[in-house]
């Protein structure tokens, strides 16, 4: 009776070992299904609208003075930071 018990604990030991390992591998994939999920959920619950294109003649800063189309940003992240300036 005493193997068992012997290769259990060696067992739970090569867990404990590979845990860090396996989470920081596994943490992106499950925050990105997290993620997927919640904009699912977000579409549903609001209704899924599409933008509407940028109006002419807007000043944009740290661009390069190249003014922003939603096609050219279209499959990148974009983060949104509300101020102005005047």
């Amino acid at each position: 009776m005493l193997r068992p018990l012997i290769l259990a604990e060696r067992q739970e030991s090569v867990n404990n070992m590979a845990a860090p390992w396996y989470n920081a591998f596994t943490a992106p994939q499950q925050a990105a299904r997290n993620i997927k999920r919640e904009v699912q959920m977000a579409n549903r619950i609001m209704g899924a609208y599409p933008a509407q294109p940028f109006p002419q003649g807007l000043d944009w800063i740290n661009t390069g003075s190249k003014a922003l189309t939603l096609e050219g940003l279209r499959g990148k992240l974009v983060l949104l930071d509300f101020w102005t300036y005047g």
